[in-house]
């Protein structure tokens, strides 16, 4: 699909920075802030094992379930107003929709969307006065929300529901809930299971709309993008038809028809399974394109895995290397892939 829309503003919270500028730069700097959760367990020795994180310390302590994501919604909000968004300007949020995007319910989690609807409602309301509740929307697409909430944007664009929207992906797995999830799946990473990953949590936001909007609006955009193309493999990260990476490689083409551009964004997070599904679907692409040169990007090497928040966070960090001279050429390449079989690619362009 081509959306045909413009990234005009973005926003990012994270453990390694509470503003995009920040966060894009310590991405880039390879900076991490590990810290210990407050979870443990007993190993077969009877030790008391710790689990080590990338939770945003000395914001989101305390808080578990839709209460956690509303600390996070608020602090991506306020960096949404000091990248320059007025948060009273009536007439821009009365045409503006906002679709959040987070996982799928994990099992023994407290957060669902219908239950605490109402409460982030409240959070992005105080956040911004003039939004209108009622233009509010969920992607429930886990790593692919990002892609997800684009395709939609575009087409309540494109009908003229709205003039623009806002984005928001949230997610954190470093709660009790979610803990105790991914520990009872065998899925963090810890000394007697390297193949696991290390949880994170952030939030963030941009802004999409058409080009002529956001030129009248602002005077620029930050970038362009170019296609944006999404798939339910139907296959999830327990089939081992997953990795084998056949749905990836032929999303990756119909995302970029001719080549692959020089910078790819993954979601890699040290899982096995993810690694062959990329792994795979890059000999696959081998097949059909002649020249595949490009470098990885993987932000989870400083966050951890940030679930649906992954995408837009590399859609940031891409967009932060085009601002300041980093990247090699004017495309990037951001591909995510959820637990469930939801495959994501979307290409784009430096303004």
């Amino acid at each position: 699909m081509k959306p045909n829309l413009v990234i005009s503003s973005t926003a990012m919270t994270c453990a390694v920075g509470h503003d995009v500028l920040t966060a894009c730069a310590s991405i880039r700097c390879n900076i991490v802030r590990p810290a210990l959760l407050p979870y443990s367990t007993v190993d077969e020795d009877l030790d008391d094992v710790f689990v080590v994180g990338y939770p945003l310390a000395g914001y989101t302590d305390g808080y578990e379930g839709a209460a956690r994501y509303g600390v996070i919604i608020q602090e991506v909000m306020a960096d949404l107003t000091r990248q320059g968004v007025d948060n009273n300007d009536a007439e821009y949020w009365n045409n503006t929709a906002i679709v959040i995007g987070i996982s799928e319910l994990r099992e023994g989690g407290d957060y669902t969307p219908e239950m605490d609807l109402n409460l982030l409602k409240t959070v992005l309301n105080d956040c911004m006065p003039y939004i209108d509740i009622a233009k509010i929307s969920f992607v429930l697409k886990g790593n692919a929300s990002a892609q997800y909430a684009i395709q939609q944007a575009a087409l309540d664009i494109q009908r003229g529901n709205s003039e623009r929207v806002l984005i928001i992906c949230v997610d954190s797995l470093v709660g009790s809930n979610e803990m105790n999830f991914y520990m009872n799946a065998g899925r963090i990473k810890m000394d007697d299971n390297v193949n696991g990953f290390i949880p994170g949590e952030a939030g963030v936001a941009i802004i999409v709309e058409s080009e002529e909007s956001a030129i009248t609006h602002k005077g620029q955009y930050l970038a362009s993008i170019s296609s944006v193309n999404v798939k339910n493999s139907g296959l999830s990260n327990e089939q081992i038809e997953r990795t084998e990476g056949t749905e990836l490689a032929n999303l990756i083409v119909e995302a970029t028809e001719q080549t692959v551009p020089k910078h790819v964004y993954l979601d890699l997070n040290g899982e096995n399974w993810r690694a062959r599904e990329w792994g795979n679907a890059y000999v696959k692409l081998g097949m059909k394109f002649d020249d595949l040169n490009f470098k990885l990007h993987i932000p989870a090497e400083s966050l951890g895995d940030t679930g649906a928040c992954s995408g837009l966070i590399s859609v940031c960090t891409a967009i932060h290397a085009f601002e300041r001279g980093y990247a090699q050429t004017n495309e990037a390449l951001i591909l995510s892939s959820s637990d469930a079989g939801e495959l994501g690619a979307m290409l784009i362009k430096h303004a």
